[in-house]
């Protein structure tokens, strides 16, 4: 049987009622939406298409073969402009449907009457629909190239894109059965699956998200670029046979093997460009969190960490909420950070359990099978996850990374995943580096709140100096535009500026009147006495530099050093500025205090003599 039958049988029939059901179908499920319209008109064009063909052999009937090839190119290409992003649709609409209606009324003029009019039509015909087709998949490739997931258009249109151009290739290539080529005709089939294929995602697109993968792009160009291999052979073939009167395989053969050799990094070549433009987003945003899990190794302040971690994976996956549940000891509970809501759940809950044991993913999905109880349902829904991975750092599980749903609703895929989990494995480490920080920070800081006590003890005017200045100086150094970390440095060397009067006798530290020269040569000690009671606990360099240097002077007359200008650290410069203001606006006993204008006053007047005018 002659496979191009399936024209003129009752199939062609069937199919042409199955696109009736879907035009009818879609049209009522959104009768206000314009593409929805023209993918009505689409649809009902194909089948006055399939009719002339089921009955070829009635001469009259042939008007609607005509009739069909006049209205599906401008059908279709109404379809897809109404689909994208594009201006002036109504005057484009009109310039594609008004070529189809004189075509459609000349063919009625001249079927009967003039058949060399009639073909002269057919090639203009040709020429219509080709020009509508590749318009209509030229406007989807740049609404394509400008669109974005959210939502799930890019999805939408790439199927469209994919899908018509696979389909345009197939019946393309049913038309060499005219030219005596042995295909087989799957044009017609490939036709009605891209019908399907559209209807389908018109109706659902406000419900299910359709993710077009990377392997069925890829199939697809292979698809294209073999066809057009075979259809090049063929070709050679039928010229050498018409024109040259070859008989011989020998030509066809070095042929083919030359189009083999340029096939394969031409399909290379072309897999690379379709990455490049469709698939930049998706590599793009991996390509973000493999960045960033190798960049947040360096963040040690837990806060800043758990911050970062959040913004940027929820920027990345297009995230409605994300949050991570973090280990609290000794409580042993998990409370959630970066939520702006408490959530807690203990340790012996089933969802905390059941990660700790196998140390596993779970997906929300996943939570509806038999293995999973209905407590951990619970738990899952308490969190409003859709996804909950692991932070386990030595064998320990230090958080949770809870994923919510993302605005596209497209799923996670497998690649997401993996980069996920990848992440959530440095995270671990660097949460684990960062809690010891947070602990050695805050044990330290205690140590010097300690230390600091006992110095203002000695004197009721001094009680909370060393708190009001470390207070000051990260104010300051927060102005000046300084990092968290370093703020917390220069707080801590605050703290500790005024260590070594510990070794300084009380009747000099206090005494009411001037001092002496051998006095204030004692006191000018103090730096240094600091410097080697804080060296054994090695703080950081910036805490050391305040204790030692934080009564130099810019016009080098301080001490212990006499630096000048910029050879004092500007750590050192920041705590000068704020002890002397607690100093003059709380007073001393050799000393009332001043008012704040008065402070701000003298601040401004030392500027350049005694402080740096950029920290003033």
């Amino acid at each position: 049987m002659n496979a191009y039958a399936i024209y003129t049988s009752p199939i062609s029939i069937l199919i042409a009622l199955f696109y009736l059901a879907l035009a009818f179908f879609v049209f009522f499920k959104g009768s206000k939406k314009v593409f929805n319209i023209f993918f009505f008109a689409f649809c009902l064009s194909l089948p006055i298409l399939n009719f002339g063909l089921f009955a070829l052999k009635y001469p009259p009937f042939r008007i609607f073969i005509y009739l069909g090839l006049s209205f599906i190119p401008s059908s279709f290409f109404c379809f897809i402009l109404h689909t994208v992003k594009k201006d002036q649709k109504k005057l484009l609409s009109i310039l594609a449907y008004g070529p189809s209606f004189i075509l459609a009324s000349l063919f009625s003029l001249y079927l009967s009457q003039d058949l060399s009019k009639l073909r002269a039509l057919e090639e203009f015909l040709i020429l219509f629909f080709a020009f509508l087709i590749i318009s209509a998949h030229y406007l989807l490739f740049e609404d394509l190239r400008a669109a974005d997931r959210e939502g799930g258009r890019k999805d939408r249109l790439e199927i469209l894109f994919f899908g018509g151009g696979l389909t345009t290739i197939l019946v393309v290539f049913d038309l060499l059965y005219y030219v005596h080529l042995p295909v087989y005709p799957l044009g017609n089939m490939a036709a009605v699956f891209y019908v399907g294929l559209s209807a389908y995602t018109l109706i659902r697109s406000q419900f299910l998200e359709i993710r077009l993968s990377r392997s069925l792009v890829h199939n697809f160009i292979s698809i294209f670029i073999t066809a057009n291999f075979i259809i090049s052979i063929l070709a050679f073939e039928r010229t050498l046979r018409l024109f040259l009167g070859y008989e011989t395989f020998l030509p066809t053969i070095l042929f083919a093997l030359l189009a083999g050799v340029i096939l394969h990094p031409l399909r290379q070549k072309a897999q690379v460009f379709t990455d490049r433009v469709f698939f930049k987003e998706e590599y793009s945003a991996h390509k973000t969190l493999r960045k960033f899990t190798k960049e947040i190794i360096s963040i040690i302040d837990l806060d800043e960490l758990l911050s970062s971690i959040i913004s940027t994976i929820k920027k990345v996956m297009r995230l409605e909420q994300t949050y991570i549940m973090l280990h609290e000891e000794p409580e042993g509970i998990f409370v959630s950070r970066g939520l702006g809501k408490k959530i807690t759940l203990l340790k012996d809950s089933p969802l905390i359990e059941h990660i700790a044991k196998t140390g596993e993913k779970v997906l929300k999905t996943e939570t509806e099978e038999k293995r999973f109880s209905q407590k951990l349902r619970e738990d899952f829904a308490l969190l409003c996850a859709e996804l909950v991975l692991p932070m386990i750092c030595k064998n320990k599980l230090l958080g949770l990374l809870v994923l919510g749903r993302r605005r596209s609703r497209v799923p996670y895929s497998r690649k997401d995943l993996a980069v996920l989990e990848t992440l959530c494995d440095g995270a671990a480490i660097t949460i684990e580096n960062a809690g010891l920080y947070e602990k050695s920070r805050l044990h330290l800081l205690g140590t010097i709140k300690a230390l600091a006590a006992t110095i203002e003890a000695k004197d009721p005017l001094t009680i909370g100096h060393c708190e009001k200045v470390a207070v000051y100086s990260a104010a300051m150094a927060k102005e000046l535009g300084f990092q968290e970390e370093k703020m917390d440095t220069i707080r801590m060397g605050a703290y500790l500026h005024d260590i070594g009067k510990i070794g300084i006798a009380e009747k000099i530290l206090f005494k009411p009147g001037r001092l002496t020269s051998e006095e204030f040569s004692l006191i000018t000690q103090h730096p240094l006495i600091g410097l080697r009671i804080i060296e054994p606990v090695k703080p950081p360099r910036e805490v050391t530099d305040i204790i030692k240097y934080h009564h130099e002077r810019v016009d080098g007359k301080g001490y212990p050093e006499g630096l000048k200008g910029e050879n004092s650290p500007l750590s050192a410069k920041i705590v000068a500025c704020a002890d002397a203001f607690e100093v003059m606006t709380t007073g001393r006993i050799y000393k009332r205090s001043m008012s704040l204008k008065d402070a701000i006053f003298e601040l401004r007047k030392c500027s350049g003599t005694q402080f740096d005018p950029e920290v003033v």
